[in-house]
């Protein structure tokens, strides 16, 4: 029958009708999880940068902290951490000058070689560095940014007498380090 012909063509119409809606429903679709996926990208950025930041702060904060203990659990005095900022001093210099460069009521280094030592970590926590010449390093140190930063915001902290407690974590540090 004719008519039953045309309507099977009516119902392949509609069914080609209809999937072309499916398909354009699913296409729209996708879209809409794109965009989706785009507006929340620089949420996801945004939140990422927050926590890194917040985990630098953190670090910064850490790194301070541990620095400013180094000096007030020393025996050096301010004049040291100057004359370390504008001259570059060696440990042999440092040691020999004990009047001047050691806090008073405070025990001195027995030898130069303990001074270096007090140097290397002063280095490992970031309060001085190396100087450098143009055969590379030399004995000498100077004051780190870090170091004269806390010196600005607290220029009596190597006169800070630390508390036993302070002592005990400083020496802890020095003897077993994180890596």
């Amino acid at each position: 029958h004719p008519t039953h012909h045309h309507l099977m063509g009516d119902q392949g119409l509609l069914k080609q009708s209809t999937a072309g809606w499916r398909s354009r429903g699913k296409h729209q679709h996708n879209e809409l999880q794109q965009r989706e996926q785009v507006l929340r990208l620089p949420l996801m950025v945004d939140l990422a940068s927050v926590a890194m930041t917040s985990e630098m702060e953190l670090l910064d904060m850490r790194s301070k902290k541990r620095a400013a203990q180094a000096m007030r659990c020393l025996r050096f005095d301010t004049r040291f951490y100057t004359d370390a900022q504008t001259t570059g001093l060696n440990a042999e210099h440092v040691w020999q000058q004990a009047r001047q460069y050691c806090l008073p009521g405070c025990s001195w280094f027995q030898r130069a070689d303990a001074v270096e030592a007090a140097f290397r970590w002063l280095i490992t926590v970031g309060v001085l560095r190396r100087e450098v010449d143009g055969q590379g390093l030399t004995a000498k140190i100077r004051l780190t940014p870090l170091g004269r930063q806390l010196l600005e915001q607290s220029p009596g902290l190597p006169t800070q007498r630390a508390g036993i407690f302070e002592r005990l974590q400083h020496n802890l540090r020095r003897l077993w380090p994180r890596q």
